[in-house]
């Protein structure tokens, strides 16, 4: 166990009551999160796409992907890996699940690489030393932080694997979800507000899309051309008509007698319907 650090300065505030948890996050703090009754935590390698990841890899589809570096922050099934391996320069992936790991691995994708890693652990900030990526998703961002430390370190990761012209790309759903059975305070849960807040504090701007939110730099933000047109207005219903069905597809992957529970809960995305007997130290990003 690491010791709290007492001259520690938080970049911003959004009202975070734990500074420093005083551990380091660790991917083996996942190994009691195996209950057979909730919607799954950790191993999403045999699930369908959440509906923020559905719309996530909708808006990537979009793109040009050619020589792009990408990487997806949380594995689950690799279905980004899948759309962009043949055509992006690399897709990197990490994750705490070995499962996922395997089943990303048994793919075989072309420049696909996967970690495993926690990534609020500074082993996550070493792992990709000299990286640079110019597309990072994550739809859970803050969604499991332990602390205010760990979460800044986790976004000073981010903008030090960034390019200048790169953007970050999450999702309303994934924002407003935290595991509060296992003890992440409710500032956690994020609206525009306080996304907006926290990317002040590295330079980023935020700009709001059919429940789409894009960081980065001013530039690399304004490049995306998000105002109001014809061809935007298009992309809009077509990203917000993919949660229903990725919603239904997603419960459907579930084992037998988790599908009303997910589709009665998602509200919460994946929060258990009862408590667990064990609350495990969670610390990352399934």
């Amino acid at each position: 166990m690491t010791q709290p650090d007492p001259v520690f300065h938080p970049a911003f505030d959004i009202g975070a009551a734990t500074l420093d948890c005083g551990v380091e996050p660790r991917t083996d703090s996942y190994d009691a999160v195996e209950w057979p009754d909730y919607v799954p935590l950790v191993d999403w390698s045999g699930c369908e796409p959440t509906p923020d990841q559905a719309v996530m890899n909708r808006w990537l589809t979009t793109r040009p992907l050619d020589a792009l570096a990408i990487l997806h922050v949380g594995a689950g099934n690799s279905s980004p890996a899948r759309l962009a391996a043949s055509t992006a320069r690399a897709v990197d992936a990490v994750t705490v699940s070995p499962h996922e790991l395997t089943h990303a691995r048994g793919l075989e994708l072309p420049g696909y690489t996967v970690h495993l890693v926690n990534k609020y652990s500074e082993q996550f900030a070493c792992a990709l030393t000299g990286r640079q990526f110019d597309c990072i998703l994550d739809n859970n961002l803050v969604s499991f932080a332990c602390c205010q430390r760990h979460a800044e370190r986790y976004f000073e990761t981010l903008a030090a694997l960034l390019n200048p012209d790169g953007i970050i790309v999450t999702h309303r759903l994934g924002m407003r979800f935290i595991l509060e059975s296992a003890g992440v305070e409710k500032v956690w849960r994020l609206d525009t507000g306080a996304l907006r807040t926290i990317a002040a504090a590295y330079g980023w701007q935020v700009a709001p899309f059919a429940g789409l939110h894009f960081l980065g730099a001013p530039s690399a933000v304004a490049g995306l051309h998000l105002a109001p047109s014809p061809a935007t207005a298009l992309l809009r219903l077509r990203l917000r008509a993919a949660v229903l069905p990725a919603t239904i597809r997603m419960a459907r992957s579930f084992p037998a007698g988790l599908t009303g529970t997910v589709i009665r809960t998602f509200r919460d995305k994946r929060t258990p319907t009862r408590r667990p007997h064990r609350k495990p130290h969670l610390q990352n990003d399934p």
